[in-house]
């Protein structure tokens, strides 16, 4: 069975707000750590927000935390941006990805 990461739907990526985005990945019943990562970001235009950055893992899940100067407040909101995880599990790489909403607040 092949790594998977396991969502119920977007992200929700708030304006001028530093917060952190994780993303776990399941082989079977259990959650599987990567070695290493990146995480990309692109906004509805295709542009690199985030490009390649380094995560870190802990306890089996990936994080970045993305600064409040990386999407400042003056920052079109929009549904089609995109989270792109390239993690090393096992030696291989796997690309994992997320639709993501840039919004004003999360409920």
């Amino acid at each position: 069975m092949a790594p998977t990461p396991r969502f119920s739907g977007p992200d929700f990526i708030e304006r001028a707000k530093t917060q952190s985005l994780s993303l776990t990945v399941w082989d079977g019943p259990g959650i599987v750590a990567p070695t290493s990562g990146t995480l990309s970001m692109y906004d509805a235009s295709g542009t690199a927000i985030v490009d390649a950055a380094a995560v870190t893992v802990s306890a089996g899940v990936s994080t970045y935390s993305l600064s409040s100067a990386t999407v400042p407040s003056t920052t079109s909101l929009s549904d089609h941006w995109l989270e792109e995880w390239a993690l090393t599990i096992s030696g291989t790489v796997y690309t994992f990805r997320r639709d993501a909403i840039l919004c004003r607040r999360k409920l």
